[in-house]
């Protein structure tokens, strides 16, 4: 049968994991006289390691059956990605359980994240319909967990979600309305609080006003009665504006002495004018 003092430590390890963003985390050693007498005990730090900080009292005197605590502070302030070791050791001189040796495990992760876009550009004809819809792809590089929050202030771009984890896809979706030539810019903002970092992805959309042009601007001929040759005339078709410009043309009702023929399309392009006097 064990008499006299008998030191115990519990619990017999600690083990941890914070983000390299996070803060401070405590671990509590309960020290304890499970003997008799009483016993005089001192904390320290085998390897003396910066991040884990043992809270005072580091000493004291326990009578039989009594407990105290030591209050370990594991702080990832300062260090990078990956796995840190010491060992609290607390010595209460030649009894049983004399020194008790803990071993302190940190575990510091650091997500990194990753978008697979740099920029959003695009171009087009201002008072269009056109609708351009592109796809963020969100992921973690490193360890640890990723959640992301994203923003942006103009209402010509639209975001299917602005938040979640990783891996995760947003999908943007820009919209010409009826907004005039010009060029307009926005930014989506992507920020990671565990990562601690933002990424920024600019957003340009060019709207362009194409303008038609013909020439000649207009047409004269002439053929003698009774004639039955054909006449023809070309007009050349432009934009003499930006952009693209599609055309099409037609006849007024009930003109039959005159046909068109070339196929409506994207300018430049020609219109061929058959002028008939049968």
């Amino acid at each position: 049968m064990t008499t006299g003092p008998v030191l115990s430590v519990t619990p017999g390890t600690v083990n941890d994991t914070v983000l390299a963003t996070g803060g401070p985390v405590t671990a509590t050693l309960t020290i304890a006289n499970t003997g008799s007498g009483s016993l005089t005990w001192s904390a320290s730090k085998v390897l003396g390691a910066t991040w884990l900080r043992l809270t005072p009292p580091t000493t004291g005197t326990l009578g039989g059956g009594t407990n105290t605590v030591l209050i370990d502070t594991l702080s990832p302030t300062g260090l990078t990605a990956g796995t840190y070791t010491d060992t609290v050791l607390v010595d209460a001189g030649a009894i049983t359980g004399s020194p008790a040796k803990i071993p302190v495990t940190f575990t510091v992760q650091q997500p990194v994240l990753i978008v697979s876009l740099d920029s959003v550009v695009h171009s087009g004809n201002a008072g269009s319909s056109a609708v351009f819809v592109d796809t963020v792809r969100i992921s973690r590089g490193g360890t640890g967990l990723l959640t992301w929050t994203a923003t942006k202030d103009s209402a010509w771009v639209h975001l299917s979600k602005t938040s979640g984890g990783a891996p995760d896809a947003i999908i943007d979706t820009i919209l010409v309305g009826a907004r005039p030539a010009g060029t307009y810019r926005d930014t989506i903002r992507i920020v990671s609080p565990e990562a601690g970092t933002t990424k920024r992805i600019p957003v340009i959309l060019r709207l362009q006003q194409p303008v038609v042009a013909v020439t000649p601007s207009s047409v004269t001929d002439s053929a003698n009665v009774g004639s039955t040759v054909a006449r023809t005339d070309t007009l050349h078709i432009n934009n003499s504006g930006a952009g693209s410009l599609n055309w099409s043309a037609s006849l007024a009702p009930n003109v039959t002495w005159l046909s068109l023929s070339g196929s409506p399309g994207l300018a430049p392009s020609d219109l061929v004018l058959t002028l008939n006097s049968t």
